[in-house]
């Protein structure tokens, strides 16, 4: 079976804006890229995955890993963005959406998910605060997608699945489930020793910030 990876990525210009109070404009748009590239990685170490797209508000130019990633513009609503690129990538079987804020992704739970999906229509992996940090769809391109900064969107995922008569999975990683949207798990993800980027990267942007504040 064919399989592939979706990561939306919205205007980086917005990027992160809950984490105003620590970083500045400048410091979340590249913590967001940092992410993405861990998330990356995490799907160029999957032995499964085939392709890899990421769903951009922005025309980026993304050449750090060459011909690999290839981009789809989409200044669209985010699940409709999502939907687009669903609907235009058939010729895969195994689709899954990951967000690009869940750093401590690796490929093998990429590869756990898509073992799994051989047996199921659709997977969930919940984020820490009940959103939907991936969603694996197998064969099935009209799923009813309820993303959004804020939602709860876990429940409304497995409902949609469910009440759909869908074959669906639930699997709990705390990877997985870290996502960077506050504060507290911004703070965590940089006392952690691990070769990411995004954390390679906190740690100089705190450091020089508690440093500006000394002086």
């Amino acid at each position: 079976m064919k399989t592939c990876a979706i990561i939306p990525l919205k205007k980086l210009l917005y990027s992160k804006s809950r984490l105003s109070a620590i970083l500045n404009e400048k410091q979340r748009k590249e913590l967001t890229l940092c992410m993405l590239k861990d998330v990356i990685n995490a799907c160029l170490n999957s032995k499964r995955l085939n392709s890899i797209f990421i769903v951009s508000q922005d025309d980026i130019k993304f050449s750090d890993f060459g011909d690999e990633i290839k981009i789809i513009v989409d200044s669209g609503e985010l699940n409709e963005a999502i939907k687009n690129a669903i609907l235009r990538l058939r010729e895969y079987d195994i689709k899954i959406i990951i967000p690009c804020d869940i750093p401590l992704l690796e490929g093998y739970d990429i590869d756990f998910i898509i073992e799994n999906a051989i047996k199921y229509d659709i997977i969930l992996s919940p984020s820490c605060d009940s959103g939907t940090n991936l969603l694996c769809i197998k064969g099935v391109n009209d799923f009813k997608l309820e993303f959004g900064e804020g939602k709860k969107s876990f429940i409304s995922h497995l409902k949609n699945a469910i009440e759909s008569k869908l074959n669906v999975k639930v699997i709990s990683n705390e990877r997985i489930a870290l996502d960077i949207d506050d504060d507290t798990r911004l703070l965590y993800l940089s006392m952690l020793d691990a070769d990411k980027y995004s954390i390679k990267y906190l740690k100089g942007a705190l450091y020089e910030g508690n440093q500006n504040h000394s002086n």
